[in-house]
C-alpha cells in the first residue's frame, strides 16, 4: 500500500462483539492487534454504546508512540 501510496483501513476490529464474548478478548487487546497489523492505517472498530469509546481513545492515546514511529 505504501508503494502504491494507499492507506488501508481496519473494519470491524471487534467482529461483532464474537472476539469479546465467545474469544475472551478485550476491546483494547482487539484494537491494538488491528493497529499492529502491517499497512493499517486507521481503524473503524464500531460501538455499540458511547461509554465504549473512552477506554479505546485512552488506550490508542497510551500507546501512541509506537504507532507514529513511521512518520
Amino acid at each position: 500500500s505504501l508503494e502504491q501510496n494507499l492507506g488501508i483501513i481496519g473494519m470491524k476490529v471487534y467482529k461483532s462483539g464474537y472476539l469479546m464474548t465467545v474469544g475472551g478478548f478485550t476491546p483494547q487487546q482487539c484494537v491494538g492487534f488491528t493497529l499492529d497489523v502491517p499497512g493499517i492505517d486507521v481503524i473503524i472498530p464500531g460501538f455499540d454504546d458511547p461509554a465504549q469509546v473512552e477506554p479505546i481513545v485512552s488506550y490508542v492515546a497510551s500507546h501512541l508512540d509506537g504507532y507514529t514511529s513511521g512518520l
